[in-house]
C-alpha cells in the first residue's frame, strides 16, 4: 500500500485526520489521545502490486540502461 506524492514533493497533508487513542490506560483509568499519530482511511492508500511499482514511486519513472 503506498501514501504519498511524486519524488521530490512532501506527504499529503495528514492533519485533519484524527488521533487515535492509545491502548492502556493511564492511573484515571483513560485511554489518552496518541500525540503525533493519525488514523488513515484505507482510501487514501493505493495498491501497488510490484516493486518496480514501488520503486517508481520513490524515485520516478525508470528508463531502461
Amino acid at each position: 500500500m503506498w501514501f504519498g506524492d511524486a519524488p521530490g514533493l512532501p506527504l499529503p497533508e495528514i492533519s485533519s485526520y484524527p488521533n487515535p487513542k492509545g491502548t492502556t490506560h493511564n492511573a484515571e483509568g483513560q485511554r489518552p489521545v496518541r500525540k503525533n499519530h493519525h488514523e488513515l482511511p484505507p482510501a487514501v492508500f493505493t495498491k501497488l502490486k510490484t516493486l518496480d511499482e514501488v520503486v517508481e514511486r520513490l524515485f520516478g519513472e525508470i528508463t531502461g540502461g
